[in-house]
């Protein structure tokens, strides 16, 4: 750094406009190492099978999912059905970095980018099915650590089973 700074200072001397251009590529330089890594991109597709959260009748139902990034799991996994639909900020607590509903249709696909929030470790879905059963109506997987990177996630609904897989 002294050295560069020494250059500048003859060059000022000799030549005022190129000590101006090397010191401000010298600030540029600088400053782009402070720069924050990119955040991870996940492409969520979301796809429902014909027959979906049947009824008593047997007739396909649409159903709501929702989507949480967290920095830890065992909130979720401890929580119950009805209070992930009652009230997911308090079963969830500080675990909860973000959460997004989607409405899923029968039959239906949805491709959705979303960019993972800092600080999330896990992404867990919860399917809001007419059959309450804990162990089919949540999921959830580790989120890969690597930053500035794209990952395509599959969200599988199926009668009242609900999967995730990173592929």
């Amino acid at each position: 750094m002294r050295s560069l700074l020494k250059m500048l200072k003859r060059m000022l001397a000799n030549s005022p406009i190129q000590a101006l251009l090397i010191g401000t590529l010298a600030v540029g330089i600088g400053s782009c190492s402070t720069s924050k890594p990119q955040p991870m991109q996940i492409f969520q597709t979301i796809r429902a099978s014909e027959r979906l959260n049947p009824n008593v009748h047997e007739i396909s139902r649409p159903v709501y999912i929702d989507v949480f990034f967290l920095n830890e799991i065992d909130a979720f996994e401890d929580a119950k059905v009805e209070q992930l639909i009652d009230n997911p900020t308090a079963a969830l607590g500080n675990s909860m970095i973000k959460k997004s509903r989607y409405f899923v249709k029968p039959g239906s696909e949805h491709d959705i980018r979303v960019s993972v929030p800092e600080g999330s470790r896990f992404l867990a879905v919860f399917a809001n099915f007419r059959h309450a059963d804990s162990a089919a109506d949540k999921t959830f997987v580790p989120l890969p650590q690597q930053n500035g990177t794209k990952h395509n996630l599959t969200i599988q609904l199926q009668g009242f089973q609900l999967s995730t897989r990173f592929e």
